[in-house]
């Protein structure tokens, strides 16, 4: 369970990191849709095996840098979601939180930073659930 924890803090700072990207090269853009079509093909092209760079998700990643945009200086890998509240450093907030919900619940709450906090937040309160839902699927 906490391997795949970590893999999907790791993909959302990824996803998170590519949203920056595209911020920052779409606001000298002036090719319209083109330019999400032009990075989804390359960077299938370059990554065949993940299927998460279609069109509509590069989207997402976008809307979801512009939602936390000071998540970068947030803990990197390594640091349990659970440990992250006791932790002294700068920047450490309630928006490192967004690195240890799924994707999916990530993108059904862009659009309100403070709307989304709060599912964040009743998401980690009630962890353990989600947890035993999961280990007991079958």
């Amino acid at each position: 369970m906490k391997a795949a924890n970590k893999v999907n803090v790791e993909m959302l700072r990824f996803y998170w990191s590519l949203g920056k990207d595209i911020f920052e090269k779409d606001v000298s853009n002036k090719y319209g849709s083109v330019f999400y079509k032009r990075i989804s093909s390359d960077l299938q092209s370059e990554l065949p095996d993940i299927k998460s760079f279609s069109v509509t998700n590069l989207h997402y990643m976008r809307w979801f840098y512009e939602l936390y945009p000071n998540a970068e200086n947030l803990p990197q890998l390594g640091v349990d979601s659970e440990e992250v509240s006791n932790l002294p450093q700068a920047g450490v907030n309630s928006e490192s939180l967004i690195f240890s919900i799924p994707w999916g619940h990530n993108k059904l709450i862009i659009g309100n930073t403070d709307k989304a906090l709060f599912f964040v937040k009743e998401t980690m309160n009630h962890k353990h659930c989600i947890d035993i839902m999961i280990a007991t699927k079958p």
